[in-house]
């Protein structure tokens, strides 16, 4: 067919004597698609699989209407996460569809063709192309004929049953072409040329295995057998075969052989015998072969640059009023990234999760430990505050889905339900390991979780004329036996928390750059907070400690960030890491930096 298209550009007259499979289109893997979810239905009258039902949705013919129903329903399944659709759901959903009784449980095999033919009849008044037209009509007809044929028996035919009889109608319907018998190009199979005489022909699959079609009969007899008893072998189907191919070309002046020489899959990429027997025995016919080899050049990928226009830099000098630590490892990560969410405002769309992502899973634990540990703010915790049950951890882990828009049920097996339980483990952890600190002695007071901060300034110029304004929010701040605490929960394990003393004049320049490496990326999200919290003046101290919280290493309890081997960080010692961060947001600012694309090296 692609071929045939192509043709028709270049040729006044075309005809296509062989017809498209029914089978091969749309409209006929919809129905199948339909004829899979009732059988479902059969099975387990509860639910519907996402996919299952998106596949019939975008398939089927749809009018305005349905589709804003369709693209209404797809919103609120990727918000919520809906994988497994519940019939509550469904009908709340799709309940105004034109075709929703289609999806629903009939009584009886007839009364879901009576719902086919129907829906067929009144798609065909809608303003559809010819091939989907005869693709519904051929489609109608098959249910007409199955119903008329199964109307006067009383047995129950199952819906599997019903699924066979049609697919043995339409996988033998074809939809025929229209064309010009008599002139111009002729698109037809061997077997259709027999008693027809043409002056140019282009023969396509001239491949050993194809012509002739080689030893490819379907029989329990052995061949010798069947050759002993004079029955009918692939020897005869080549003789045949031969027969055809010399009597098609004993009369035309241009014959076309195409092969592909490639050795793929079944194609073996040898010439058909009928060619190599031309090459050695025809002396009487000028023979030309020609090889053609795709020799395109390998595609050069260019890294995506983004100049910063007049309109670029006045969105950035719009960014410096609020600068998160976050764009700051954007940015590092990969500039383009940064540009596109950061500066232009662009959000990835939302995709259905039926396994709980990396993300998904760090905000489960998240909003798990927010719901135990906000109750606490202000207080000095006790052991007692810190005993929580099993029954009490999985409730808090369920208020945390829910969170999430996810569905409980979405967790209930297979590799989710093993993510719920490592993160009721890691809360578990957690929790545990502040217990034992309470225990030891240690006096433990939550100051505030998810707490934000915002307009902290931070100057790029001595002067102090030239300012940007950090905001974020900080997962967790507590006091430990008096000491300030920043911690920040992460899903990865920490990675270069250790900050070293420049000692050469060298390192000083070295270390300026430190923050441009991508393995650095949380310890100048750590100074970032610790900078913050030390300027806002929120807490009367004057240093603070800064650490990470792993929750694939959470027995370790929090990582504190070192810097010249210190872990308790004041201004001063804040100096040459920020140093370091403003030649970052240099950097950004930087009219002729442009954002160029990172393309990280897999290993």
């Amino acid at each position: 067919l692609p071929a045939s298209l192509d043709a028709m550009n270049s040729v006044k007259h075309l005809n296509i004597t062989m017809g498209f499979p029914l089978k091969n289109l749309g409209f006929s893997n919809a129905i199948k698609q339909l004829f899979y979810l009732q059988k479902q239905l059969e099975k387990k009258d509860s639910s519907y699989y996402y996919n299952d039902v998106l596949l019939v949705l975008e398939e089927l013919p749809n009018d305005e209407i349905d589709l804003e129903i369709i693209s209404n329903f797809k919103s609120k399944i990727e918000e919520r996460n809906i994988v497994y659709i519940s019939k509550k759901q469904f009908t709340e959903f799709l309940s105004n569809l034109s075709y929703f009784k289609l999806f629903e449980k009939p009584k009886s095999v007839i009364e879901f063709l009576d719902l086919l033919i129907a829906f067929c009849y009144q798609l065909k008044f809608r303003n559809l192309d010819d091939i989907l037209y005869e693709n519904i009509s051929h489609f109608e007809k098959s249910f007409k004929i199955i119903k008329n044929h199964i109307l006067p028996y009383t047995f129950d035919i199952k819906m599997e049953t019903l699924e066979v009889l049609i697919n043995q109608l339409v996988n033998s319907e074809t939809i025929d072409f229209e064309g010009e018998p008599l002139q111009g190009l002729q698109v037809m199979g061997l077997l259709e040329t027999r008693l027809l005489n043409f002056e140019n022909i282009i023969l396509l699959s001239a491949n050993e295995g194809k012509l002739p079609l080689g030893n490819s009969q379907n029989t329990y007899i052995p061949f010798d057998v069947r050759q002993h008893f004079g029955l009918h072998t692939f020897l005869e189907n080549d003789s045949i075969y031969a027969y055809h191919f010399y009597r098609l070309i004993q009369d035309s002046t241009n014959v076309h052989l195409l092969f592909n020489a490639l050795s793929s899959g079944v194609n073996t990429g040898e010439q058909s015998r009928f060619i190599t027997q031309l090459e050695i025995e025809d002396s009487h016919h000028q023979i030309e072969k020609v090889v053609i080899e795709n020799s395109s050049d390998p595609i050069q990928q260019e890294l995506m640059q983004i100049e910063k226009t007049p309109k670029v830099l006045e969105k950035l000098n719009d960014w410096k009023s609020r600068i998160s630590a976050s764009h700051l490892t954007s940015y590092i990560y990969n500039p383009i990234d940064f540009y596109l969410t950061k500066i232009l405002g662009t959000k990835e769309t939302s995709e259905i999760e039926e396994e709980l992502s990396q993300r998904s899973y760090g905000n489960l634990v998240h909003y798990a430990l927010q719901e135990i540990y906000q109750k606490f703010i202000g207080k000095k915790l006790t052991i007692n505050d810190l005993q929580f049950s099993d029954e009490a951890i999985n409730e808090v882990i369920n208020n945390a889905i829910l969170k999430l828009n996810h569905q409980i049920e979405f967790y209930e097996k297979g590799m989710n339900f093993i993510h719920k339980s490592i993160a009721e483990r890691v809360v578990r952890n957690v929790l545990e390991y502040d217990r034992k600190l309470v225990e030891d002695g240690n006096t433990l007071e939550i100051l505030s979780v998810e707490g934000n901060f915002e307009n902290v300034d931070f100057y790029l110029d001595e002067e102090k004329t030239d300012k940007v304004s950090f905001y974020g929010f900080i997962d967790r701040i507590d006091r430990l036996n008096g000491t300030l605490r920043i911690i920040d929960y992460k899903t990865a394990k920490t990675k270069n928390l250790s900050l070293s003393a420049p000692k050469k004049e060298e390192d000083f320049d070295k270390f300026a750059q430190l923050f441009f490496r991508d393995d650095y990326k949380q310890a100048m999200q750590l100074c970032v907070y610790a900078y913050s919290v030390l300027n806002q003046k929120k807490y009367p101290d004057h240093f603070v400690e800064c650490g990470i919280w792993s929750f694939a290493e959470v027995n370790k309890g929090v990582q504190n960030l070192q810097i010249f081997g210190q872990s308790e960080i004041s201004d001063n010692l804040l100096e040459n890491p920020m140093n370091s961060i403003k030649k970052v947001i240099e950097e950004i600012l930087n009219p002729e930096i442009d954002f160029v694309e990172n393309v990280k090296q897999s290993r």
